[in-house]
């Protein structure tokens, strides 16, 4: 018996169970993870329902035009140089699908060398690039079905032709670069699904171009369902083993200049991981080894790797060290100060050269875990840059030495008019200052205004204060959205992603809380207006928020959440993470239990109105888990609020969406969201 008002298909609770750490756990909506024509009658019934409920809320129009003008798209992938030419994904102009482009200068000059134009995917999405040092062969990864799994396409740079030699296992993503090219261009290595699925986890091929053969790099990895890649920076002669996405590490290296030399053991781990650059004979890299924000330093490749051969160059200072990017004579490093971006230039022995003027409150737009930035594009001058602020969207730009600043390449599309940014910081239950930014307009009125918080906190990832695209439609509404940095990310050190993972996990979702109250508190809000969305992890998150403190919110968004911890832990995927604790442990079993949102939903509950949504070939949230949650909260929601959820086809975790998907999903949820906390 339904106790909301909404009319909600009918869901059999059964008398399922799991195991997780030797214990049996009830799963009454255990069949609705299954693939069988009963979920996919009842998945195409909720998606009715959700469709009808969102067709009569009033903001709708609104929103589709504010998302008209904001929802623009996030340039994720940096152009590309090789012997004269640059290589870019942008679309074709005349049908609007990606194509891959290439010319002399970029983005002025170019013709477009791969379309996806003709292809029979409705969703095709190009989602990374690798031309060969020579500039010959161009690699490509092209995902026809919203998932990022992709496969490899080779082309003929001179003819634009396709290749017959590309390997054909699947790629999960493009988190580890696509292919990198042997110095010599006869083949590349790549990690791929060797069964075609993430559950046969993760392994590293070498691609021989003549043989058109792909064998498995003789590596010893230590850890069974880590990501993993080898990475070759053009113009050096070292082949880097790495493996961890949160914390990458230089697990093993190959001399590619001595043709006898075979993989050698180099760096096992290192707390905070290692990511890094190789610099003729010297891998200089971030180690957080000794230095909670992060120092820099030199390690010879010739050695053993062990710490006393690690030569500091750049200590410790006040800001948070990220990503080390070539240039030249030269490195430059992405930074955080106090959450926003900045760049540092070096020599090769660390002696400092300059500071990168950026513009007031910026973001660099990086890869979202650090083993994504050991892929970013090379450069023997001056590197390119993403930056947006919270009322800006994305720009590229290059370092300009002699201004000291960044000259223009792509300008920002748009600025939201009238648009202001407040800081905040409070202190949480444990008494760690909390920093979170409020984007809003200015107005000389005061009062409680529509708000949304978003926030992420976990696996070492920044949230950083960059242009909330479609989400600038809360502000184009008169309300504010707000940009927390919880625990459990990276913004300020590796003790921040630790306070807030595996056993500490609860800080981080405390941080959220004490930013909702503080908000209140100093009446920018009330709990009547207030809501709640994250993505991925930040989907949990908002999970975890409204079971937690349903007093808290009007509305949560869970977008792409893992929801069941039970079903999480017991997949392949990344198994052994203890981002979210220790399942064998059997305290924290009993608190991972306590904390996943579909356990935690108890009867009678009064919730605050909730849409969940998921892809439907998303290969790392499984979409179940949306659907479980929503048959336990509709049976237990004790109010008439609504408890909805949308599948999306052809749609996976967010990455390789296509534009009008994007757009379409990010209209959906901002109507919901907007429809519950505007008066």
């Amino acid at each position: 018996m339904h106790h909301s008002a909404f009319d909600y298909p009918v869901t059999t609770a059964e008398t399922t169970a799991v195991q997780l750490g030797g214990k049996v756990v009830p799963d009454p909506y255990y069949w609705l993870a299954q693939d069988s024509p009963r979920v996919q009658a009842w998945v195409a019934e909720q998606n009715r329902l959700t469709s009808h409920y969102l067709a009569g809320l009033p903001m709708r129009e609104f929103v589709s035009d504010a998302i008209r003008r904001y929802d623009v798209a996030r340039p994720d992938q940096l152009p590309r140089f090789a012997a004269g030419s640059w290589f870019w994904i942008s679309i074709n102009p005349e049908s609007g699908r990606p194509a891959v482009w290439t010319g002399p200068e970029f983005p002025t000059s170019g013709r477009i060398l791969y379309d996806t134009t003709g292809l029979e995917s409705a969703v095709p999405t190009v989602t990374w690039i690798s031309p060969s040092s020579d500039a010959k062969i161009l690699a490509l990864g092209l995902c026809e079905d919203g998932s990022e799994n992709n496969r490899i396409i080779l082309v003929d740079v001179s003819t634009g032709l396709v290749l017959p030699e590309a390997p054909e296992i699947a790629l999960m993503d493009n988190w580890t670069g696509g292919v990198h090219w042997l110095p010599n261009n006869s083949g590349f290595y790549f990690t791929g699904l060797p069964n075609g699925s993430v559950d046969g986890g993760f392994e590293v091929f070498l691609h021989d171009l003549t043989s058109k053969h792909s064998r498995r790099a003789e590596i010893d990895w230590p850890h069974e369902a880590e990501y993993r890649g080898v990475f070759i920076r053009p113009g050096t002669t070292w082949a880097i083993a790495v493996q961890g996405l949160s914390d990458p590490v230089p697990i093993a290296v190959l001399d590619l200049a001595d043709p006898h030399a075979k993989w050698r053991s180099f760096i096992p781990e290192a707390e905070g991981g290692l990511p890094g650059q190789v610099f003729a004979d010297q891998y200089i890299a971030v180690t957080f080894v000794g230095a909670d924000r992060g120092r820099i330093v030199s390690i010879p490749l010739a050695g053993d790797g062990s710490v006393d051969t690690w030569r500091e160059i750049v200590p410790e200072s006040t800001v948070v060290f990220r990503t080390v990017i070539p240039a030249g004579d030269r490195f430059y490093v992405t930074l955080f100060n106090d959450t926003y971006s900045g760049v540092h230039i070096y020599g090769l022995n660390g002696e400092f050269i300059d500071s990168v003027s950026m513009p007031a409150r910026a973001a660099i737009t990086e890869g979202i875990f650090p083993i994504m930035n050991l892929t970013r594009p090379t450069f023997e001058t001056t590197p390119l840059f993403v930056v947006s602020t919270l009322t800006t969207s994305w720009g590229i730009y290059k370092h300009n030495p002699s201004s000291g600043g960044l000259d223009t390449i792509v300008a920002p599309a748009i600025t939201i008019p009238d648009a202001i940014v407040e800081e905040g910081t409070v202190r949480s239950k444990d008494g760690t200052p909390v920093r979170y930014h409020v984007l809003g307009k200015r107005r000389t009125e005061a009062g409680p205004r529509p708000a949304l918080i978003f926030a992420y906190g976990a696996s070492n990832r920044p949230l950083i204060p960059e242009f909330p695209g479609a989400m600038a439609a809360i502000v184009e509404a008169g309300g504010i959205f707000v940009h927390a940095h919880i625990r459990g990310g990276s913004e300020f050190g590796l003790r921040w992603w630790l306070e807030g993972r595996a056993h500490n996990k609860q800080n981080g979702y405390d941080d959220l809380y004490a930013v909702a109250e503080d908000l209140i508190e100093k009446g920018l809000t009330r709990p009547a207006q207030l809501a709640v969305a994250g993505k991925s992890n930040g989907g949990m998150m908002a999970g975890v928020a409204m079971t937690q403190r349903p007093d808290l919110w009007a509305a949560a968004v869970p977008l792409v959440p893992v929801l069941d911890l039970v079903d999480w832990f017991n997949r392949p995927y990344l198994r052994g993470s203890i981002e979210f604790g220790d399942p064998n442990d059997p305290q924290d079993l009993e608190r991972i239990l306590a904390t996943s949102p579909y356990h935690a939903i108890k009867a009678g509950a009064a919730y605050p109105a909730l849409l969940a949504i998921a892809g439907a070939t998303d290969p790392r949230c499984p979409p179940c888990h949306v659907s479980k949650f929503i048959a336990r909260l509709q049976s237990a929601q004790a109010k008439g609020k609504p408890a909805l959820m949308r599948i999306h086809e052809n749609e996976g975790h967010g990455a390789a969406a296509a534009a009008d998907v994007r757009v379409r999903l990010n209209a959906e949820w901002l109507t919901f969201v907007l429809s519950e906390i505007v008066s």
